[in-house]
């Protein structure tokens, strides 16, 4: 197994709770800026591809929501997203 898949699947992972938990104020927004940087970094590195596109715009949402502080139901939505991204990473 190549370690950047396990990296980027853990990554992609750690987004998926971090969408969780902040949409019950159980995570720290500073920490969750870590996973807003991610997703904006490798939507950039790997712009060619669509999922990376979909990184990209969840990021930006995900940034949204941390700075105006609201929760709606497409944090659950991305999140199941992401778990079946880290998931089929791993094999």
């Amino acid at each position: 197994m190549n370690p950047l898949m396990l990296i980027l699947a853990f990554a992609d992972f750690f987004a998926a709770v971090a969408l969780l938990l902040l949409q019950y104020d159980f995570f720290p927004a500073k920490l969750a800026l870590g996973a807003v940087a991610f997703l904006l970094l490798k939507g950039f590195l790997f712009f060619g591809d669509v999922a990376s596109k979909a990184d990209l715009i969840i990021g930006a949402y995900l940034l949204i929501s941390i700075l105006l502080d609201f929760h709606i139901f497409l944090h659950y939505v991305f999140a199941i997203y992401f778990v079946q991204k880290a998931i089929l990473s791993l094999f």
